[in-house]
Formats: C-alpha cells, sequence, structure tokens
C-alpha cells in the first residue's frame, strides 16, 4: 500500500512539471510599456482643405475678395469680369485714387457691413469710392462710406440695383445714378447733393437724405420717386424736372401728430420733416 501511494505521488510530479513546461514554453511576451503615441492621420490637412477652397488673400469664400484685386490707373481695386465679389476688410481710401472701379457686366458686389473711408478731397482731385464705368446688371449693397468725393457712381450705368448702403460726408453728391436701374433703402447724410438722378427710368424708393442741401435732384426723365424722407435741406429737398413722377411731397417739420397733414397717409408719399 505503501508503494502504491509513493507511485501515485511520483506520477503526479511528473504531470505537474510537463504542465508547467508545457505553459513556460507557451508564455506571452509583455509589449513595450511606452505610449504609442496619438494616431496619425489618413485624410487630408485643414491647410490642405483650406488651400483647395480659398480664394485670393487667403479667404474660404465662395465670392472673390476685392482686397486680391489688381489695381487700375486710376483705382485702387478693379473688377473686370462678371462674377461675384465682397469686401472682407475696411478699404482706406488712397489720395487722388477711386476705391473700387466696375468694368464688367454681371457683377455682384457685397460691402458685408464693412466701411470705405477717404478724406473727401479738394476740388479738382475728384474719388469715388465705387465707379461702375458702364455696361449693365451690376448689383451692390450692404456697407457704408465716408468721405471722398462721390460716394457711389453708377450714372453710366443700366438695370443696376442699390440697396442698403450708406454714404456720410462726401463732398459732391452720395449717390449718381443711371439708367433702368433701381435704389432702394440707402442713406445719405452731410453731402451737397444726396441723390443725383440724370438718366432715364430709375426708381428712387425708400431713402434718406440728412443734412444735405439739395436731397434729390433729377433732371432726367421718365424716373419714380416714392417713399422718401429728406431733413435739413436748405437749397431743395426734392428738387425733381419734368417728365418725371414722383409721390405727394410732405413737408411734416413741427407739426406733431402728421395724420391731419394732407397727403402724409399716402403710400408713396416722400416727407420733408
Amino acid at each position: 500500500m505503501k508503494r502504491m501511494i509513493m507511485d501515485r505521488r511520483m506520477m503526479l510530479a511528473g504531470v505537474g512539471t510537463v504542465v508547467a513546461g508545457s505553459l513556460l514554453s507557451n508564455r506571452a511576451v509583455a509589449g513595450s510599456l511606452e505610449p504609442p503615441g496619438p494616431p496619425a492621420p489618413t485624410g487630408k490637412s485643414t491647410d490642405q482643405l483650406a488651400g483647395m477652397i480659398a480664394r485670393p488673400n487667403g479667404v474660404s469664400e465662395p465670392r472673390t475678395p476685392v482686397a486680391g484685386l489688381p489695381s487700375g490707373a486710376a483705382s485702387r481695386y478693379v473688377i473686370s469680369a462678371p462674377g461675384s465679389y465682397c469686401l472682407t476688410e475696411n478699404i482706406i481710401g488712397l489720395p487722388g485714387v477711386n476705391g473700387i472701379q466696375i468694368d464688367s457686366d454681371n457683377v455682384d458686389l457685397d460691402l458685408q457691413g464693412f466701411h470705405m473711408t477717404a478724406d473727401p478731397g479738394m476740388p479738382g482731385a475728384s474719388t469715388v469710392a465705387i465707379l461702375v464705368s458702364g455696361g449693365q446688371n451690376q448689383c451692390i449693397y450692404n456697407g457704408t462710406i465716408e468721405g471722398w468725393t462721390i460716394g457711389v457712381d453708377v450714372q453710366n450705368a443700366s438695370k443696376f440695383l442699390l440697396w442698403d448702403v450708406t454714404v456720410i460726408g462726401a463732398s459732391d453728391t452720395g449717390f449718381k445714378l443711371g439708367h433702368d436701374g433701381q435704389a432702394y433703402d440707402l442713406d445719405v447724410y452731410s453731402c451737397p447733393v444726396g441723390y443725383d438722378a440724370p438718366g432715364l427710368r430709375t426708381i428712387i424708393e425708400e431713402c434718406g437724405a440728412w443734412s444735405c442741401p439739395i436731397a434729390i435732384q433729377c433732371n432726367g426723365s421718365q424716373n419714380l420717386i416714392v417713399g422718401n424722407c429728406a431733413t435739413s435741406s436748405p437749397v431743395g429737398p426734392f428738387m425733381i424736372g419734368q417728365g418725371n413722377s414722383y409721390g405727394p411731397i410732405v413737408v411734416v417739420t413741427g407739426v406733431g401728430n402728421i395724420g391731419a397733414v394732407v397727403g402724409s397717409n399716402h403710400p408713396l408719399a416722400n416727407f420733408v420733416f
């Protein structure tokens, strides 16, 4: 009996040795304890993506920034091809140089709420913030112009659209208007002439002129002037020549409640206050 017990113990010890050897021979080797670092990018970098969509001046914008355009003989920036353009920064005018000149049809110019500022200039050194040399279908909107000689000059253009632009302190005229155009929601402050309309078939609607000796001057024909207002215009708030049409010109300066003033309830009335 004793011999059998010893034989069994020897057998178990042998099996244990075999199993232990097997486990040791198949033991997994531990890897490095150093962290592998951040994962490497597999796509394009943000710089590469920006380079694919950026326009001149490094702006990721589907429209062309004006700041990347070439200059001309008399203008700081020249738009010479159809398309959509925008300001991406304020523009400070240079002495004797126009701001933006548009030499192409079918142009959309968004000022994007930026400002174009320049010295009003001396007589004989006329500068225009935005000059349209001719053609048709130019749209200009959403910004402020301060100083210069003329704010926006589209008198040689047709089928234009101007809206939501403010001109302050131009030494000659706020807006010079051309033919078959539309001028909406514009404002002029402290200019000798607010709006000059020598052309044909242009509408001036819901525009304002503050402290302009002449608010609206219209020597063309078939123009329509409705829903505008003017104040502090000693020479003449609305100087409209024959052959043009306009809503009633209603003077309400200092009258209090204007409800009783004749023409004040007319939907197309032009107000002087």
